[in-house]
C-alpha cells in the first residue's frame, strides 16, 4: 500500500504550491479563457509554504523509487548487472548517455543501488519542473503521475523513463520556438535510449494547427495504417532499430484488450481531439477575463483595460500542441489493443501528454459544480485503472516493495 498512501500524500502536499510559474513558461501566453487558468497566474501563495509543499511532495515519491530494492522486472534482469558491467569496462552496444552517468556514479560509489538513487531523483524532478511550468494544476499532473502508471513504469523502464522526463520538457522549448535546445535535448534523451530519436516526429506538431475533423481522421487513420500493415512495421523496425525488432515480434507485454488503463485513457484523449480552440486571428482582450497578459495588473494597468495582442498563428499554441500529441498517443494506444508490444513501448513517449492535458481539458469547463465533478471522475477512472493494473495485475513487477533496508 506505500505506493497508494505515496501518491495520496504527494498530490496532497502538491496542493500547498500556490505561486505562479516562471515568466519564462508558455503558460502566460495561453489565449483560451479559464477561470483555473487565470487563478495559477495570479497566484500570491507564500514562497516558503509553496517550497515546502513541493518538497515534501517530491520527496515522498523520491524515496520510495530510489530505496527499492529488487523491484520492477528488470532491477536484477538488466540494469543492476549493466551497471557492474559497465564498471568493468564492457559497454559494447549500449547507448552513451547511460554509460556514462553510470560511470560518473561508479566513481562515488560501487554500489549498484547508486544508479537506481541517480536515475529516480533526476527521472522525477524532471518530471516536476515539467509540471510546475507547463501544468495548469500541479497538483492534478501529480496525481495522474502517480496514478496514471507513469511513476510506477519508471520502476521498470530506467533507462527509457529518464529519456522520456527529458523530452516532456522540449515542448517548452518547441512552444518557445527555442529549436536548438529541442534538438539537443532530443538528442541527449536519444543518448539514453535509442528509441527516443522518434520524439522528432513531434517537433511539428507543435505549431502545426489541425482542425477538429482533422484530428479524428488523422487519429483513425493512423490506427488504420498501424493495425493493417503490422507487417510492414515489423520489417521495418527489423531494418532501422534491429535490437527492438524482438519487441515488435514478442507477445511479452501485450496490452490486455480490455485493460482499464487503455479504455479509460484511450476515450479521454480521444475525447480531447475534440476540443476547440478557436481560429488563429489578431485579438482584443481584457486583462480582467483573458490569460494572455505577460504583465501583472497593477494601478497603471487597471483590470478591465483592453489590450490588443499582436496577431498569432494559432489560438493557442499550448492547446494546439498538447492535443496533437494526443492524436498520436491515442492512435498508438488503440493499436495497442490488438497487436504488438512494441507500439505500447513507443507510446511511452505520447502519453504524458495526459499530464497536462487532463488540467487544459478541466479547466475549460465554466460550471465551478461541472468541472469538480469531472475531476473526481478523471481521478477515480486513473485510481481505478492504477488498482487492477498495478495492484491486481502486478504490471512491471512492483510488488512486493521491499527497500534496500531489507538487503
Amino acid at each position: 500500500m506505500i505506493y497508494l498512501f505515496g501518491g495520496l500524500f504527494a498530490s496532497a502536499a502538491m496542493l500547498l504550491h500556490r505561486r505562479p510559474p516562471a515568466r519564462t513558461s508558455p503558460l502566460w501566453a495561453v489565449t483560451l479563457r479559464s477561470n483555473r487558468l487565470t487563478s495559477r497566474l495570479n497566484a500570491d501563495g507564500d514562497r516558503i509554504v509553496s517550497f515546502f509543499g513541493v518538497a515534501m511532495s517530491f520527496s515522498v515519491l523520491f524515496l520510495i523509487a530510489a530505496l527499492r530494492y529488487g523491484v520492477g522486472t528488470d532491477y536484477w534482469f538488466r540494469y543492476a548487472p549493466r551497471f557492474e558491467q559497465i564498471q568493468d569496462g564492457y559497454v559494447d552496444g549500449q547507448e552513451i548517455g547511460y554509460v556514462l552517468l553510470n560511470q560518473a556514479v561508479g566513481k562515488v560509489t560501487d554500489d549498484y543501488q547508486g544508479i537506481f538513487v541517480v536515475t529516480s531523483f533526476l527521472t522525477i524532478a524532471l518530471f516536476y519542473r515539467f509540471f510546475l511550468r507547463m501544468s495548469i494544476s500541479p497538483a492534478l499532473s501529480v496525481f495522474i503521475y502517480a496514478f496514471g502508471g507513469f511513476y510506477l513504469e519508471e520502476f521498470n523502464l530506467v533507462q527509457q523513463a529518464l529519456a522520456i522526463a527529458i523530452l516532456v520538457n522540449t515542448i517548452e522549448f518547441a512552444l518557445r520556438q527555442k529549436h536548438v535546445a529541442f534538438v539537443l535535448a532530443t538528442l541527449l534523451a536519444a543518448s539514453f535510449h535509442t528509441s527516443a530519436i522518434v520524439w522528432f516526429a513531434v517537433w511539428p506538431l507543435m505549431w502545426i494547427r489541425v482542425g477538429r475533423a482533422a484530428r479524428i481522421t488523422i487519429a483513425l487513420a493512423m490506427i488504420a495504417v498501424i493495425i493493417l500493415l503490422p507487417q510492414t512495421v515489423s520489417l521495418l523496425v527489423g531494418s532501422l532499430a534491429p535490437e527492438y525488432a524482438w519487441y515488435f515480434d514478442s507477445n511479452y507485454g501485450v496490452t490486455r484488450s480490455i485493460h482499464p488503463a487503455v479504455v479509460i485513457v484511450a476515450v479521454a484523449a480521444f475525447a480531447f481531439t475534440l476540443i476547440k480552440v478557436g481560429k488563429a486571428r489578431g485579438t482584443e482582450c481584457t486583462a480582467d477575463t483573458t490569460t494572455t497578459l505577460a504583465e501583472p495588473q497593477s494601478a497603471d494597468r487597471p483590470a478591465g483595460t483592453t489590450t490588443t495582442l499582436a496577431k498569432i498563428k494559432s489560438a493557442d499554441r499550448y492547446a494546439d500542441a498538447v492535443v496533437n500529441v494526443l492524436i498520436v498517443s491515442t492512435a498508438v494506444l488503440v493499436a495497442t489493443t490488438t497487436i504488438a508490444y512494441l507500439f505500447s513501448r513507443l507510446n511511452y513517449y505520447f502519453a504524458p501528454a495526459q499530464l497536462i492535458a487532463v488540467p487544459l481539458a478541466l479547466s475549460l469547463v465554466r460550471s465551478r459544480l461541472a468541472r469538480q465533478l469531472l475531476t473526481v471522475a478523471f481521478m477515480s477512472a486513473y485510481m481505478t485503472s492504477f488498482v487492477f493494473q498495478f495492484l491486481v495485475w502486478n504490471a512491471h513487477g512492483v510488488l512486493p516493495y521491499v527497500s534496500i533496508f531489507s538487503r
